[in-house]
This record gives structure tokens, sequence and C-alpha cells, in this order.
């Protein structure tokens, strides 16, 4: 089987299967298999989803199908699309064979579809910029243009740890009923908790809400998604279009996503979609297991998933009739919490899946 999670864009464009599936044309096998490795490899999201918009906006073709006459087309649609006024002269000599034009084609549709998304936020303001700008109070702006991260407090008492490449603006201080800050890149906050005073992160076009708790919201103006994740506490995202419509109406509730530890949330800006599953390393929340150590004794594995469940915060959903007698002897450590689930399910002759941020075990019984 490919080793999917270490493609790359390149991989990905002339990737058969995955080529298939980005133009709907797969088997519903095939699509079932694609959505589930997206599942489990939610980190490769941004990158698949940049195939994949080649891919549909350009009507790449598999290198199969493509002829060089094609491929002079296909310079001339990626120039109009990037609105290059100049010539692009492409000469493939036909002895060098398939793997020429391959290579010709993945670098032009790398590199030019890279300057689409380039010129696509070039030509727009920052949305960091028309944030600080049409904000209510005076701000002030930290930015970090070191490389190490830089530790700040808020006004009220607040942390956050931002990142390099990174910059935030808050107000002096937080008045009125709500606590606002504007972050354009990576920071982790560790807020304070005032139920009076909810703490709200406005990041692109995301809007974080929490009462206090820890949480990291990754939202660069150069890539496709926004990112949240929990380490404590719970918190609430919402798409900006609809928190301040809420805003205007009385009563509204607005859709958004619920996040508790352990979880995290992409956001695709383009489409304007949610998709919540868990961070790649849990880490242990509750206390009673902060020496990390589960020693098992021919325990039934109903109970163990029970016992991660609880030690990590994360819905472990299984069929307990089916697994009623399978057993376990087995002693982990500090291994991730996905790594004790592969050893379990190899033991057992079951299998996961990650879907909407839980974890579903597939069994047929011991």
């Amino acid at each position: 089987m490919k080793n999917y999670q270490d493609y790359q864009l390149t991989d990905f464009l002339l990737d058969e299967s995955f080529n298939r599936w980005a133009r709907r044309e797969s088997s519903p096998e095939e699509g079932a298999f694609w959505q589930n490795w997206l599942s489990q490899y939610p980190d490769k999201r941004e990158v698949v989803e940049q195939a994949r918009l080649l891919i549909t906006g350009l009507r790449v073709k598999p290198y199969r199908e493509i002829t060089e006459q094609e491929l002079f087309n296909q310079v001339d649609q990626i120039r109009l699309h990037t609105n290059q006024r100049r010539s692009i002269g492409v000469s493939i000599p036909k002895q060098f064979g398939w793997w020429a034009r391959t290579a010709a084609i993945v670098l032009l549709v790398s590199v030019i579809g890279m300057s689409i998304w380039v010129n696509r936020n070039a030509s727009n303001e920052s949305v960091y910029v028309q944030l600080i700008q049409n904000a209510p109070v005076a701000l002030i702006e930290k930015a970090n243009t070191t490389r190490v991260p830089l530790s700040l407090h808020l006004p009220d008492g607040s942390q956050v740890t931002l990142q390099p490449n990174s910059r935030i603006s808050f107000s002096k201080q937080f008045k009125g009923d709500k606590r606002e800050v504007y972050l354009m890149g990576e920071a982790f906050f560790n807020v304070r908790k005032n139920p009076r005073k909810p703490f709200y992160v406005h990041a692109n076009e995301v809007v974080t809400k929490v009462l206090g708790t820890s949480f990291t919201v990754e939202a660069y103006d150069n890539q496709a998604n926004v990112q949240v994740a929990v380490r404590t506490g719970q918190v609430s995202v919402f798409a900006r279009n609809d928190w301040q419509r809420a805003q205007k109406e009385v009563n509204s509730d607005v859709p958004g996503v619920v996040l508790t530890p352990n979880q995290k949330v992409v956001f695709n800006r383009q489409e304007g979609h949610f998709h919540r599953t868990i961070i790649p390393n849990p880490v242990i929340i509750n206390h009673r297991f902060a020496n990390d150590v589960f020693v098992y004794d021919e325990t039934p594995v109903t109970k163990i998933f029970t016992q991660l469940e609880d030690a990590y915060g994360v819905d472990i959903v299984f069929d307990e009739q089916l697994l009623k007698h399978c057993t376990l002897t087995a002693r982990f450590h500090d291994e991730p919490l996905l790594e004790k689930l592969n050893l379990i399910c190899q033991i057992t002759n079951a299998s996961y899946q990650i879907v909407d941020a839980q974890i579903v075990i597939s069994a047929q019984g011991c």
C-alpha cells in the first residue's frame, strides 16, 4: 500500500486514484478510502486541498492522458488564470518521453498554481489588517520578529505564546462586556477565566470564543486553512460571517463548533466549512493517569477502551457486545494514544477510524 502520508503536492497530482477522487469519478469504495484517510491524517488536508483545487480548477489530467498539444493548452489556460500578459514558451523534446512531459506539467502546475494563491491574497488586503482597522477601540500591536516563541501578558492577566512571524493586537484595557484580540499567525493562549467577560480571538475568517481555557490558534494570511486546537477547557469556534450576523440579531443561535480537550477544528477559508478531528498527539488530561502507566493482565478490552477514554478525554466508540470476550495483557507507558490503539487493535484483530473527533473501533469479536 502506498505511503500517502508522505505524499507532497506533486505526488498527489500524479496519483491516478487521487485524480479520480478529486474529479469525483472514483468508485464508492475508493471515495470512502480517501475520506477515511483524510480523517486519519488531518495534517495533510491543506496539501490535499491544494492538489484538488489544481486538478479540478485547472482541469489537470493524469500524465497518461496528456498529449503535448494539451500541455501547451494548459499553459495558456494557467496564464489566463494568473493574469500573466507575457507569453510563456515551453519546449519539450519528444525523445524525452512521458516522464519529461510529466515533470514539466508538475513544475508548471505547482509553481503557477502557487502563484494563483499568492496573487489572490496579494490583490486583497490582509484580513488581519482589515480587522484591526475596523476595531471599535484603539489597539496596540505586538509582533514576533525573532526565531523563537515570544511570551506576552494581556491586560487581564491571560498569557500568550506568540510564534515567529506572528502578530497580535489588543486594547490597552479590556473594557465593556468582552475581551477581544486579533491574530495573524500562530499563538497559544492561556486565558484567565472570567464568565462575565468572554474572551474572543479574531483570526482571518474565524472567531474563537472562550471563558477560560488554553488553546492554540493558527491563522496565517497565506495559508488555506485556519486551525484551532484545545489543550484544556472548552472553546466555541464560529465562521466570521455567522458571528457578525448574530451580533446584529436578538437571541440568535450562532452555528459553530464546540471543541473539548485534545480536539481541533480545521476551517477551509475558500469553501467556508469546518472539519473537526482530534489533535495528532492527544495528551493525558485526567490527573489520575499523570504517571502515564497502564498495566493490564487479562483485562477486558472494553474496560481498556473506557480507561483510555477517561484518561485522554476522547470519545471511543465500540460495540461492547462484540468485544465482551476480548481480553488483553500488556503494559503501556509513554506511547502516544494512537500507538496504544494500534497495538490493541492488532492483538484483537480490530481497526479504528477518526470520525468527527471520535475514535470509532471496528471489530469482529474474539
